[in-house]
């Protein structure tokens, strides 16, 4: 039988195959452009892979069902004081700020957690319009996206708190608006002898960026001084007065918290009093003591030359509240966190090994640290993010463990006088941001009712 002759192979179209290796390299080569230049179409991925973990951890919350921001696991048992020594512990009332039946409320509570008074409060009853709020993907989309942070009572019954990076509102005892201040402050709220008040805050900056090494958009985190009628009078970067210290800078942050444009996360700003100044002779009165948590830095900037004139890295990890003590050392709140992700992300899991934040106590001059308190299966605690801890007139230690919702006061003797819990339900506690003692005598209050039932 005869072999049918083969067809000739076609010729390959080299031009074609050109045409598609050029456009994968130039797909591959654009892609490669939009992740680390942050070109377009990138902040649109970016939102969008965002809304995506967004709407995966927190679709109860979307949906009005279960506030999880919030909430957290608990190890402790019990609701309300459940311990309370008063020939121990401090006299006085406390401020007690955290989330409370369904929404957030600072409560000024006595020794055994009755309720003096209580300020529920809502993000869109002070900012109605909150078109200051920085992107525009951050506005809360409900009361339970909304969270607080610190909060401060006047002797005359009023308070100043803050929503968490959206506003800073004073209100009178009833809870009336007093002012409010639509700027992105955040986390501290420190009370000036004349009146004013430091608080951290946020520009949020777009376009060209001012440092060659620092992409848009990005947080430039600010110290903003506050006049006690609610109006800005002075706003310093602490990234700018960092980054002139410490080029390597440049390169903080962690992954938890560049895609949110934060780099150095500054989480408190408290000033030097000038009965303390004698006692750190390299420091001068009012000088600002900034805590980075994101490097796990400390420093002192001098608000007139807005510089660094101290800095110092140490046993802390991501720490909180660093205070000035009147006897020349500094005490501050480490978390020990080694990621700052959320607990919810992990299975309601503790995320890191350590496991226990410590209050440490440190000497600037020889660096020498010790444990005041924490670190021991005996003292128990751990809060891996927020936090305080406050000195109390009678040595004691006010502790906040924040993200357990628990409060506690421990004596020199590292007995705990006094606990206050957060219990959301039985195996979960809702947050407390803050805490604060306010001893006998401090408020000129006498009679704390106002016309509104709710209060």
């Amino acid at each position: 039988m005869p072999v049918a002759p083969s067809s000739p192979r076609p010729r390959r179209d080299w031009s074609k195959i050109a045409f598609v290796f050029s456009s994968a390299l130039f797909v591959f080569a654009y892609g490669f452009l939009v992740g680390s230049q942050n070109v377009f179409p990138y902040r649109l991925v970016r939102a969008g892979i965002d809304a995506v973990r967004d709407a995966r951890q927190n679709w109860r919350t979307e949906l009005g069902v279960r506030p999880d921001p919030f909430l957290e696991p608990t190890p402790y048992a019990g609701n309300g004081v459940t311990r309370h020594e008063d020939g121990r512990m401090a006299p006085g009332l406390t401020l007690v700020e955290g989330f409370f039946d369904g929404s957030n409320e600072l409560r000024l509570i006595t020794a055994d957690g009755t309720p003096v008074h209580r300020w529920p409060v809502k993000f869109y009853d002070f900012f109605p319009n909150p078109t200051h709020v920085l992107p525009a993907t951050d506005r809360p989309k409900s009361e339970w996206n909304a969270e607080l942070h610190d909060g401060l009572a006047l002797p005359d019954g009023s308070l100043v708190f803050n929503f968490e990076s959206m506003g800073l509102v004073k209100v009178d005892r009833c809870g009336q608006a007093v002012w409010t201040l639509p700027r992105m402050v955040h986390h501290v709220i420190h009370p000036n002898e004349d009146g004013t008040f430091w608080v951290g805050a946020k520009r949020y900056v777009e376009g060209a960026s001012p440092y060659p090494h620092i992409r848009t958009p990005f947080a430039d985190e600010t110290a903003l001084k506050v006049s006690a009628d609610g109006k800005p009078l002075e706003e310093i970067s602490a990234l700018e007065a960092l980054l002139q210290e410490v080029p390597s800078a440049y390169f903080g942050g962690s992954a938890y918290e560049v895609p949110r444009g934060e780099m150095m996360h500054l989480n408190d700003i408290e000033p030097l009093p000038a009965r303390f100044a004698d006692q750190f002779p390299e420091f001068a009165a009012g000088d600002l003591l900034l805590s980075f948590r994101g490097v796990s830095l400390l420093a002192v900037m001098r608000p007139s030359t807005k510089q660094l004139v101290w800095k110092s890295v140490g046993r802390w990890i991501r720490q909180h509240d660093p205070d000035f003590r009147p006897d020349g050392h500094i005490t501050i709140y480490s978390n020990n966190t080694l990621e700052a992700i959320e607990p919810h992300a992990n299975g309601g899991e503790w995320p890191d090994p350590l496991g226990a934040s410590t209050i440490l106590d440190f000497d600037p001059r020889s660096g020498a640290t010790t444990v005041v308190y924490g670190g021991t299966k005996e003292q128990p605690f751990y809060s891996a993010f927020r936090g305080k801890h406050e000195w109390l007139e009678n040595g004691n230690l006010l502790i906040v463990e924040s993200n357990v919702g628990r409060v506690f006061e421990v004596a020199p003797s590292g007995d705990v006088v006094w606990e206050f819990l957060n219990q959301y339900d039985d195996k979960t506690a809702a947050v407390v941001y803050q805490a604060h003692r306010y001893p006998d005598g401090y408020f000129s209050v006498t009679d704390w009712s106002c016309p509104s039932a709710a209060n």
